[in-house]
């Protein structure tokens, strides 16, 4: 009954990626914006895929800067399916005994957040290809990860962000740029 939920769970998350990928192409991806705070949208999406890092013996851990970050007008849903979506790319090409790392940090009049795994960095070309989509799922004969990287992509520049991958010879870092709330930036300075 187990094996049969979990299929069926990710069944229906396919498919919601699908539709919401569709809609985004077509400029129709709809985005409810909300002034939030961001910790709680990246502990939640650690807190998901846990399970899974366990499983594939990776660690995965939550990395934030002692004080609070500034907030962000953002679609919660939507970040938050960005960065599993991150989690899970990293995860279907972890090795056993590597580690995730998601972290955020204010960078000029944005927050970025990095999921980050040390181990056996991205090919160059596989960089180069991360968020391409229909070439992927050529390439590689699957649509899943292509289509929900490709759809991270869209949500996050629907809300004003941009997504990037970065390689170095201890490991690879998928990231996600978010303009801070201009007011919460008010707030802080009166």
């Amino acid at each position: 009954m187990e094996t049969i939920l979990r299929n069926t769970d990710k069944a229906l998350s396919f498919a919601q990626d699908f539709f919401d990928a569709s809609r985004a192409d077509l400029g129709m991806l709809a985005c409810e914006r909300e002034r939030q705070a961001l910790e709680p949208l990246l502990a939640n999406a650690v807190e998901h895929n846990l399970e899974a890092a366990g499983t594939a013996s990776v660690a995965l851990s939550l990395e934030l800067p002692d004080g609070p970050l500034p907030e962000v007008d953002v679609d919660g849903g939507r970040v938050q399916h960005a960065v599993e979506a991150f989690i899970r790319h990293h995860l279907l090409r972890a090795q056993a005994g590597e580690q995730l790392r998601v972290r955020a940090r204010p960078e000029g009049g944005s927050l970025r957040v990095e999921v980050r795994r040390d181990g056996v960095p991205l090919s160059d070309e596989e960089a180069e290809l991360t968020f391409a989509r229909e070439e992927r799922a050529f390439r590689e004969k699957k649509l899943e990860d292509p289509l929900r990287l490709g759809l991270a992509r869209q949500e996050v520049e629907a809300l004003g962000g941009s997504v990037g991958v970065t390689t170095d010879a201890g490991g690879s870092t998928l990231f996600l740029t978010l303009p801070i709330a201009l007011a919460s930036s008010v707030g802080i300075q009166a």
